[in-house]
């Protein structure tokens, strides 16, 4: 199967029996935060269930299967001692109760070293519905049937970053497209689904590490970061153009819809959106809006872009020009991407709330749900429920 045909039958495999579309890999099945479901503000649990430690990474969804990572601190002091700080784990939940069905540890020799704000579960898993791939900085990407049997084992680096991974992986035609980026030599890869060989490796020439997720469009992969959005060829990563104008620092991944790369930063460098055409070309540029940590969302037409002090700015796709900007009444921060269901858009904090916007020309709250525990990581939609990850549950709601 050519990769185009592998594409088509993944994108087609991403709707599930019942009808429900599939949350496969960050920011769900288009990459872009979006679902073709409908989910108004949720009212109520279907389940609550608390993991076994804490990551920042977001559950993806196949069918009756929840994935996610975690980082179980470990308690002994004689083992921390003894340089023993914890496990990191791949796990499978059943999606209709929460309950664990399998539970696999990742040994990495030595856990890499973080901020107190992020994990060493951080980069989200992804899955094609017959395997499932997990990413750690600090051991390389680990493979496992939907059943929880080891396949294979890719050591990566080391690449240490001074607040820990990030990006995560994201599957395209049979290979793992992976943005792996340090202090030190940065990497744009492409790894074998099938058999975990890397496929080709190029240099990202960046002087800052970020956390942006690559993002495939046709035979194009793009990836933010330091100072600018950077263009590589799918098939071997040659470079293709680069486009300048970003801030120094960059975590937000970018989003392509309606032929146009939208790309944000917010921090030291300067705070920007931007709009690019397929060839590179700056097709517009705003001052206002620029996102530090959480990716934007393409909706009807309009950008939204929430910053770390939870300021929503709503911005016409097309003409570049900022049609709203409000603040959440929120005591925390807005780490999480944004995702949306039809019009509506969801907004977790690290106060432990959900806020659900119209996705229109004016702010418009629709819901608002607290007491969650602080939430980094970002929802997803799938079979008309919403799965939320606290530093301690997972939550599955109901509009």
């Amino acid at each position: 199967m050519n990769r185009r045909a592998s594409a088509v039958a993944m994108l087609a495999a991403s709707v599930a029996v019942c009808g429900a579309e599939n949350w496969p890999q960050f920011r769900g099945p288009r990459g872009d935060g979006t679902s073709s479901e409908t989910f108004p503000a949720p009212k109520r649990k279907q389940w609550k269930v608390k993991l076994p430690g804490p990551g920042h990474s977001s559950p993806i969804v196949w069918g009756d299967r929840i994935f996610l990572t975690a980082f179980e601190p470990e308690t002994s002091t004689l083992r921390r001692l003894a340089g023993i700080q914890g496990r990191l784990l791949v796990m499978c939940l059943n999606r209709k109760n929460g309950r664990t069905e399998w539970q696999r540890e990742v040994r990495a020799g030595e856990i890499e070293k973080t901020t107190s704000v992020n994990k060493p579960a951080s980069p989200t898993p992804v899955t094609d519905g017959t395997r499932v791939y997990a990413y750690f900085g600090s051991f390389g990407i680990a493979a496992f049937t939907m059943d929880g049997r080891p396949v294979w084992e890719t050591k990566l680096g080391p690449y240490p970053h001074h607040m820990g991974s990030g990006s995560s992986p994201v599957l395209d035609g049979g290979s793992l497209i992976l943005n792996a980026e340090s202090d030190g030599p940065s990497y744009l890869y492409a790894i074998a689904a099938s058999d975990g060989h890397v496929e080709w490796r190029v240099p990202r020439k960046t002087r800052q590490a970020a956390y942006s997720t690559a993002v495939v469009q046709g035979e194009t992969i793009a990836v933010a970061g330091h100072g600018s959005v950077m263009a590589y060829a799918r098939r071997d990563g040659r470079g293709l153009w680069t486009a300048s104008g970003l801030s120094t620092y960059v975590v937000p991944t970018l989003v392509f819809a309606g032929e146009l790369w939208f790309a944000t930063s917010n921090g030291p460098g300067g705070n920007v959106v931007m709009a690019l055409r397929p060839g590179g070309e700056v097709a517009w540029r705003a001052a206002r809006g620029g996102a530090y940590i959480a990716s934007p969302a393409h909706v009807g037409g309009r950008l939204f872009t929430v910053n770390q002090n939870c300021v929503v700015t709503a911005i016409d796709a097309r003409a570049g020009r900022v049609e709203w900007q409000q603040r959440l009444e929120t005591q925390g921060e807005c780490y999480a991407s944004p995702v949306a269901a039809e019009n509506v858009i969801h907004i977790a904090t690290t106060a432990g709330e959900l806020f659900s916007l119209v996705a229109g020309g004016s702010f418009d709250l629709r819901g608002k749900w607290g007491g969650f525990g602080r939430m980094m990581a970002s929802p997803a939609i799938s079979g008309g429920v919403m799965y939320v990850r606290s530093d301690s549950h997972l939550h599955a709601l109901l509009p």
